[in-house]
């Protein structure tokens, strides 16, 4: 996969640790609204920063919320800075 990103370790690490929110939830996407995925992105994102900063204190991360008209819905995602 680096060769498709010209060894950009960032882009890589993007697209290994995204997660879309309606593929976990897939089962209740059609009850569910879309602000309620959109808060749920904003709750795991805030999530993940508090793990990452407690196992990896010595490492700095980039967390994001992805919500764009590509995409089926809310996406988080986050790299190594």
């Amino acid at each position: 996969m680096a060769e498709k990103f010209y060894g950009d370790v960032r882009e890589v690490e993007k697209i290994m640790n995204h997660t879309h929110l309606c593929d976990v939830f897939s089962g209740c996407n059609d009850e569910v609204g879309d602000f309620v995925f959109e808060q749920l992105a904003e709750i795991l994102s805030l999530s993940w920063q508090l793990v990452l900063k407690d196992k990896f204190p010595e490492r700095k991360f980039s967390v994001e919320v992805l919500n764009s008209d590509q995409d089926y819905g809310p996406t988080v995602t986050f790299y190594k800075i």
